[in-house]
């Protein structure tokens, strides 16, 4: 059934030419955008472990980071802590129009099948960024140079 509406979609657009539209980096993921997808994944995995495990947070703790990317991190983790109730806004340009837009979609979840189950992530704590000399990150790296 998908591959039948994948290629529905495929014949529709060869009837209608190629799109006018483009959303910047939609079709190639840059580091940035593979840096999030990871960072988002691994807080929904940490959030789960620490509800199973019964501890109320963890944080986040790198030694070598970028500034923007600790304010980018605590930005995806601050979408996270919203997902029952958040907006998502894209931007698009139009290059027939040379105009760029921006459209945006408020999405409010709830899960009715599981009511017990929470939606947000609010076991994950801070984005820290502590150095080498923290004691934690040399054990981290001691362990993981040995591993």
């Amino acid at each position: 059934m998908n591959q039948t509406y994948q290629q529905g979609l495929r014949d529709s657009g060869a009837v209608r030419g190629p799109s006018n539209i483009r959303i910047s980096g939609a079709n190639r993921p840059s580091d940035e955008q593979v840096d999030n997808q990871l960072l988002k994944d691994l807080s929904l995995l940490m959030d789960a472990f620490m509800e199973n495990a019964g501890q109320e947070r963890a944080d986040f703790h790198f030694d070598e980071i970028t500034d923007t990317a600790v304010d980018r991190f605590r930005a995806l983790v601050q979408v996270l802590r919203q997902t029952g109730d958040r907006e998502h806004s894209t931007t698009f340009r139009d290059l027939t129009r040379g105009e760029t837009f921006t459209r945006s979609a408020r999405i409010t979840t709830q899960c009715t099948s599981h009511p017990e189950l929470g939606l947000n992530v609010p076991h994950v704590g801070e984005i820290e960024k502590v150095g080498k000399t923290d004691p934690l990150i040399f054990g981290v790296d001691v362990v993981t140079n040995h591993l």
